[in-house]
């Protein structure tokens, strides 16, 4: 059952943590846990209701479909209009034109010239049509086949709805008396020679990166914290998708449970899909973005299994409603943006997941065909 989360990591039961963007439009949600599967390279352990079982990989799916099922969740989809879905553009639900991306990337250039804003991260909607037998437990079991370094969920809601996602990026980590965080940010697709490091990145990617690295010196300064350890930026791969991260530990014996309850919501929303400074970058965003990101960009995972809890912002990520699927993408803007890359950024981005739902029942494309979409982002997304 979901009830309402209290903010609190410290004092907050186990189970699954699923909060917004930012506002105060949505909720926050704590889901008890009831079944527990942990997974190794052997069996699937779990724990239902205290009780040690081992699971195989097929029993693993079986259990999976057979809750979805008790859940109905594509009947209570079907009860969330166009108008108050979050996707919602002026109370439809349909996918951001390319023209008007960029002309919000060409707005927040001009706020970042006149000085108003250093970074703020722009995001647009892709809406798909689904066929009538679309499976939401076929696309899990797919993403956590094809993205094994990524955080992949499904969570579904009374009242909220469906979401599904591949994310790449961690906002916290708690273990004992250990705490991570990672500053995740720049986007390229893989090149043909496989060479990931650094010295290959463009300094518009270097810079966006290090500016959410920066933000995050700065929330461990603002806590008086100042022993962490830091290691990057490295290039990481997500499916065909490269970023650069850098990490952040801090070891801190007796006390990390607080620290971290801090450190979350100094963290969140963090430069990687906000902006700096964070409050002009988050009212630039409410102006200019025509959808309401809802829980995109927000932050999920489960908290306090064994001592550890794993919070992953969520990224690369859709919403189901009814028979459309609403994919979420954003990019990074910067003084060296250029708007048409912008949008190529995010076309790479929503092909991620495109590419999975044409397996498991996708439709059609609501804003362009399959043959209007850049040769060379299909072509990456379809390796």
């Amino acid at each position: 059952m979901a009830t309402e989360w209290n903010k609190e990591l410290s004092r907050t039961p186990p189970g699954f943590v699923v909060a917004p963007f930012a506002g105060k439009r949505h909720r926050s949600f704590i889901i008890r846990n009831h079944l527990y599967f942990r997974a190794s390279d052997g069996p699937v352990e779990v724990d239902e209701d205290g009780m040690s079982l081992s699971e195989n990989r097929t029993r693993f799916e079986q259990t999976i479909y057979r809750l979805a099922e008790e859940a109905h969740f594509p009947e209570e989809n079907q009860s969330v209009s166009d108008a108050l879905a979050p996707g919602a553009t002026n109370g439809r639900l349909q996918s951001t034109r390319q023209e008007a991306f960029c002309s919000w990337v060409e707005e927040a250039l001009e706020e970042i010239r006149k000085s108003r804003l250093t970074k703020v991260v722009l995001s647009r909607t892709e809406v798909a049509g689904l066929h009538p037998r679309f499976s939401p437990v076929d696309l899990f079991l797919r993403l956590s086949d094809a993205y094994t370094n990524a955080f992949v969920s499904l969570v579904w809601l009374p009242g909220v709805g469906l979401w599904l996602g591949a994310t790449p990026e961690l906002l916290l980590r708690v273990n004992n008396d250990e705490l991570r965080t990672v500053s995740l940010a720049g986007t390229r697709s893989m090149p043909p020679e496989a060479d990931f490091s650094v010295k290959n990145w463009g300094e518009k990617e270097l810079v966006e990166q290090a500016i959410v690295s920066r933000y995050i010196r700065r929330c461990f300064e603002t806590l008086g914290i100042r022993d962490f350890q830091e290691e990057g930026p490295e290039t990481v791969r997500i499916g065909n998708i490269l970023h650069l991260q850098t990490s952040f530990r801090l070891k801190q014996a007796g006390g990390i449970a607080n620290a971290a309850d801090r450190l979350l919501w100094l963290l969140h929303p963090t430069p990687a899909v906000c902006g700096v400074p964070k409050a002009a970058a988050q009212a630039f965003i409410a102006s200019k973005e025509a959808h309401d990101r809802a829980f995109y960009s927000g932050f999920l995972g489960p908290v306090n299994f064994s001592g550890e809890s794993r919070l992953f912002v969520n990224l690369r990520c859709l919403q189901v409603v009814g028979d459309r699927a609403v994919i979420y993408a954003g990019a990074g803007i910067t003084a060296e943006s250029q708007p048409a890359q912008e949008w190529l950024e995010t076309e790479l981005k929503t092909h991620a997941l495109l590419k999975y739902l044409r397996q498991v029942g996708y439709a059609q494309r609501s804003r362009a065909s399959a043959s209007e979409v850049d040769p060379k982002v299909r072509a990456l997304c379809d390796e």
